[in-house]
């Protein structure tokens, strides 16, 4: 993988796993999250999440992040033992989400319809 900081037009979040000292980034432009190790600021593993991903929420207890794909209306879950998607639930329309770390719990909103979603995050 590469090194070093890397600048992304369409880059949208960034969330740190504290533990591991990973830092995930979306990439709404071509679908996909990168896991960044914080201490090389080097890309460990680029993962295609679905289309248009904006939010993202980590469990660090579960070891997972949940990602919110705009276009592709569901949430991404990636296990970080495997670096791959390992569960997508459809929502409309998600933009953000978080994450309860005691329940597993994953919070989704969805400003179109004006609701938020309760999901497991596995």
């Amino acid at each position: 993988m590469s090194s070093g900081i890397h600048q992304v037009p369409n880059a949208q979040k960034a969330k740190e796993r504290p533990a591991a000292r990973i830092i995930y980034v979306t990439n709404a432009f071509d679908g996909t999250v990168w896991m960044i190790d914080e201490a090389t600021n080097a890309v460990t593993h680029t993962i295609r999440v679905g289309n248009g991903p904006v939010g993202v929420a980590v469990d660090p207890a579960a070891r997972t992040a949940c990602i919110t794909n705009w276009y592709s209306h569901m949430v991404s879950v990636i296990d970080e033992s495997t670096n791959s998607v390992t569960a997508a639930v459809p929502v409309h329309f998600v933009i953000g989400v978080a994450v309860d770390p005691a329940t597993h719990t994953a919070y989704v909103t969805s400003p179109s319809s004006g609701t938020v979603s309760v999901q497991m995050c596995p």
